[in-house]
């Protein structure tokens, strides 16, 4: 008995990068192409788990067509039997309330992912695989947390 999981983290889709100037849409393409591989990976192996440990977008206000595109290829993965988590990092978790939600939150509503949006306290999901209950913790990257501070002491991670 095994569990597969696929783990990706700092995809940075929709980047919004000055220095790249008149390469932008190239770019964005590039980083784009990188997570597809990661999608066709996931669509052909049929990990159990797929884990995003945050930045999956470069901003927490990412266009539409991006938006989409992994609105997309999670439903294709979810309906493939891979159950997807997400967190957000420090470039897609809302900063404060005035900037509004995480773009995961969106997608978290489609059903086909799950989101752990608190940034204090961890959260967790049960999923069975082969009759075995397996607990995916998660916790979102906290802005307000000092540089140098350790983002799980005192936390408590539920069973």
């Amino acid at each position: 008995m095994s569990i597969s999981i696929l783990h990706t983290a700092d995809n940075h889709l929709d980047p919004r990068i000055s220095r790249y100037r008149y390469r932008l849409m190239d770019r964005k393409r590039d980083f784009w192409n990188c997570f597809r591989e990661v999608i066709e990976y996931a669509l052909k192996y049929r990990p159990d788990i797929m884990l995003i440990s945050g930045d999956l977008f470069d901003r927490v206000d990412p266009r539409n067509p991006p938006r989409t595109n992994i609105i997309q290829a999670f439903r294709r993965i979810y309906e493939n039997g891979t159950k997807i988590f997400m967190i957000s990092g420090n470039h897609d978790g809302a900063k404060s309330v005035s900037e509004g939600m995480s773009p995961l939150s969106e997608i978290a509503a489609t059903g086909y992912a799950e989101f752990f949006s608190s940034v204090d306290e961890v959260e967790c999901a049960h999923v069975k695989i082969d009759n075995i209950d397996v607990c995916i913790s998660g916790v979102s990257y906290n802005h307000e947390a000092r540089n140098n501070s350790n983002p799980l002491e005192g936390i408590k991670i539920p069973i």
